[in-house]
C-alpha cells in the first residue's frame, strides 16, 4: 500500500514538472507607443508632434540657447518606457534620438530649429545686404562715387535680441582705412563671434531685383540710390502711353524699393522698366499668366459607379474626391449631390455632407461627410 501511494505521488509530481515546462508561444500584442505631448522652456510655439513619422519639432526663441534645451515634460502611451531620462537639458543642434518600449521598440526622433533676425544697413545703400551666418560676413553696397568715410550704419543686428553686445559698437564703426571693419558679437555670455563687415562699391544707378509675374498683377523689385525722382513705369505692349508709380507709392526697405501693379489683364503683354533720377533700366517684357477655373466648382456634375457617388461626371477628370469609398463598407452615403441649391444660383445640383454613425460587422463608426482635392487613399481597419 505504502509503494502504490508512493509511485502515485511520483507520477503527480512528475505531471505538475510538465505543466511547468510548457512553452508560452502566444506573441505579445502590437501596442503603438508614442510621444502625446512635449513641453520645453523657450519655445516659439508648441512642440509639433508627427506620430506617422514618429518625429517632434521643438522651434526655438531666438534667444533660447540651443546648446541646453530644458524638456520640462514629455507624455508617452500608458506603460511606454522610454530610453532617455526626461526632464532635463539637452544640446539640441543635434537631434535626439529616444527608443519607447513595452512589447515592441519604437524610435522616435526629437529636433530642434531655430532662426536669428540679422540685419544690416548704411545710408545709400543698394540693394539689401547679404549675412553669411555660417562663416560670419556681412556685405553692403554703396554707389561707386560714395567715398568710405562717409558710411553711416543706420541699423544692424547679428545676434539674438536683447542678450546681444558688440564690440565696437555700430556707430563707431569707420571705413577710412579700407573697406572692412570687425566685429566681435557676444551672446549666452560665452558665445563669441568675430563678423567682418564689408562695404563694396558698386557703379550701379539703378536695376531690376525682381519682375514677378501672376495673372493679374506684377510684383516688382529694384535696387538704386535713394532720390527724390524713383519709381517704376507700366503700359501694355504696343500702348503709347505709359503710367508711372512715384516714390510716395513705393515700399522702400533695406535699399530696394517695391511695388505691386494690380487690375491687369490675364494672359496679356506689359513692358516695365524701373527709374532713380534720370537714370532707367532698359525694359522688361514680361505676359501674365492665364487664370485658373476651378473644375466642378458649382458642383452640377456627379455620377453613380458600382454604387459609390463621386462628385464629377461620368469617366471624368477627378479634381474632387470624397470619404464615399470607404463608407461603402456600412453600405452608405457621406457626399452626395442636393437640390437644395442657393436661391438665385442657376445650377441645378449642391454637395450636401452628412456625418452619420455607420455599422460594419456590428461595430460603430462616426463618420463625416466630406469633400476635398485628391483621391481617397484607403482604409486603415475601420479608421
Amino acid at each position: 500500500m505504502f509503494r502504490i501511494v508512493r509511485y502515485a505521488a511520483v507520477v503527480v509530481m512528475l505531471a505538475m514538472a510538465q505543466v511547468g515546462c510548457v512553452h508560452n508561444d502566444v506573441p505579445h500584442r502590437v501596442v503603438k507607443l508614442d510621444i502625446l505631448a512635449l513641453e520645453a522652456e523657450g519655445l516659439l510655439e508648441p512642440a509639433t508632434i508627427d506620430a506617422s513619422n514618429h518625429s517632434v519639432m521643438l522651434k526655438l526663441e531666438e534667444t533660447t540657447d540651443i546648446r541646453k534645451v530644458h524638456i520640462t515634460d514629455v507624455q508617452m502611451t500608458e506603460g511606454a518606457r522610454s530610453s532617455v531620462a526626461f526632464p532635463g537639458y539637452f544640446d539640441m543642434r543635434i537631434p535626439l534620438y529616444v527608443t519607447l518600449s513595452m512589447y515592441q521598440e519604437f524610435e522616435w526622433t526629437i529636433s530642434a530649429e531655430q532662426s536669428i533676425e540679422r540685419y544690416f544697413t548704411v545710408e545709400n545703400q543698394l540693394g539689401a545686404s547679404e549675412i553669411d551666418a555660417e562663416n560670419h560676413i556681412v556685405r553692403a553696397y554703396v554707389p561707386i562715387d560714395m567715398a568710405l568715410e562717409d558710411v553711416v550704419v543706420t541699423s544692424a543686428k547679428l545676434g539674438p535680441k536683447d542678450i546681444t553686445s558688440y564690440a565696437p559698437e555700430f556707430s563707431a564703426l569707420s571705413w577710412v582705412d579700407g573697406n572692412v571693419c570687425n566685429v566681435e558679437v557676444c551672446y549666452h555670455e560665452d558665445v563669441r563671434e568675430i563678423w567682418s563687415i564689408h562695404i563694396i562699391p558698386k557703379d550701379l544707378a539703378v536695376e531690376f531685383s525682381s519682375v514677378d509675374v501672376w495673372a493679374k498683377r506684377i510684383w516688382l523689385t529694384a535696387m538704386g540710390r535713394t532720390s527724390d525722382s524713383m519709381g517704376f513705369r507700366y503700359r501694355a505692349s504696343g500702348s503709347e502711353e505709359w503710367i508711372t508709380i512715384d516714390k510716395e507709392m513705393l515700399t522702400l526697405a533695406d535699399g530696394t524699393f517695391s511695388y505691386v501693379i494690380t487690375d491687369l489683364t490675364p494672359l496679356t503683354e506689359y513692358e516695365v522698366v524701373a527709374f532713380v533720377g534720370e537714370d532707367e533700366t532698359q525694359s522688361v517684357v514680361v505676359t501674365t499668366e492665364d487664370t485658373f477655373t476651378l473644375p466642378n466648382a458649382d458642383f452640377e456634375q456627379w455620377c453613380t459607379e458600382g454604387g459609390i457617388v463621386y462628385p464629377y461626371e461620368v469617366r471624368g477628370s477627378p479634381f474632387w474626391a470624397t470619404g464615399n469609398e470607404g463608407a461603402a463598407m456600412a453600405k452608405t452615403t457621406l457626399t452626395d449631390k442636393s437640390t437644395d441649391t442657393r436661391p438665385g444660383t442657376s445650377g441645378l445640383y449642391s454637395a450636401a455632407l452628412q456625418s452619420k454613425r455607420a455599422e460594419v460587422m456590428g461595430i460603430g463608426k462616426f463618420a463625416a461627410g466630406n469633400i476635398f482635392l485628391g483621391e481617397f487613399g484607403g482604409m486603415d481597419g475601420l479608421n
